[in-house]
C-alpha cells in the first residue's frame, strides 16, 4: 500500500504491482499509469503535465495503458474519487490551444484492457472519448473503459 506519496515523472511514471493507492499524487504525461496487474487509486489526485515546450502538431497524453491478454484475466485498474487535472503551467498551456493538447483517461494496451473510474472528477482537459486508440482501432472492440456516475467539470 502506498499513502500519501507523490510519484512525479513523464512516460511510465507508475508501473503498478497489485497495488492499493491511497491519497497520493501521481504526475506524468504518456501512459503515466501503467500495468498487467490490478491496482486501485483511491482519493488520489492525478496530474497531467506537458512533455513537449513547443508542440507543432497534436500533443496526446494518456493517463493509463492498462494491458490485459486473456477475456478471463481478472486484472483492472480501478480510480475511486480521484481528481484527473494538469498542472498549472500545463492547463494554461491547454487553454492556448486546446486543439492541439488531447488528453485521454488512457489507451488500452492489450485486447481486454479495462479501466475504471468511480466518483473521480475529471476536469475539461479530458477527452470524452476516454480511450485513445493505440494504433487505428486495435484492441477497442475489446476494451474498456467505465466511468459510471462521471462528473466532468467544464469551464
Amino acid at each position: 500500500m502506498l499513502e500519501n506519496c507523490e510519484l512525479l515523472g513523464n512516460q511510465d511514471t507508475l508501473s503498478a504491482i497489485h497495488q492499493y493507492d491511497k491519497s497520493s499524487r501521481i504526475e506524468g504525461n504518456v501512459d503515466f499509469i501503467f500495468s498487467m496487474l490490478a491496482s486501485v487509486f483511491e482519493n488520489c489526485r492525478i496530474t497531467i503535465q506537458q512533455w513537449q515546450l513547443k508542440p507543432k502538431k497534436d500533443e496526446n497524453n494518456t493517463v493509463t495503458a492498462h494491458r490485459r491478454t486473456d477475456p478471463a484475466m481478472t486484472t483492472r485498474f480501478v480510480f475511486r474519487n480521484c481528481l484527473i487535472n494538469g498542472t498549472d503551467e500545463y492547463v494554461a498551456l491547454y487553454r492556448s490551444k486546446p486543439q492541439v493538447h488531447k488528453n485521454y483517461l488512457g489507451r488500452p494496451w492489450k485486447e481486454y484492457s479495462r479501466t475504471i473510474f468511480i466518483g473521480c472528477v475529471l476536469e475539461s482537459i479530458i477527452m470524452p472519448q476516454g480511450w485513445m486508440p493505440w494504433t487505428g482501432d486495435f484492441v477497442l472492440k475489446t476494451s474498456v473503459i467505465w466511468v459510471p456516475g462521471l462528473i466532468c467539470r467544464a469551464e
